[in-house]
């Protein structure tokens, strides 16, 4: 959740989606927001063979649905 951007890190997020599908084929994992690495992450997704398990959501204004449905918060920022 959050800005897209360097600080917030969201490459390792989809690194460690990378190492997790080898234990779990079926994990899900979901980003939300949006910012000015969205497109490099997307392509990242799809390079790591994640494009079936990763949903972008883009921006949400309201996440407690989404937090309430997962299993597993990741915070990956600096």
């Amino acid at each position: 959740m959050g800005n897209l951007c360097h600080q917030k890190r969201p490459d390792r997020f989809l690194r460690v989606m990378h190492q997790i599908t080898r234990q779990l084929p079926d994990v899900q994992g979901w980003i939300l927001g949006d910012g000015v690495l969205r497109a490099e992450l997307e392509n990242q997704a799809r390079s790591l063979g994640l494009s079936e398990l990763v949903r972008f959501w883009g921006y949400q204004t309201q996440v407690g649905p989404y937090i309430a449905a997962s299993d597993l918060l990741l915070v990956t920022s600096d």
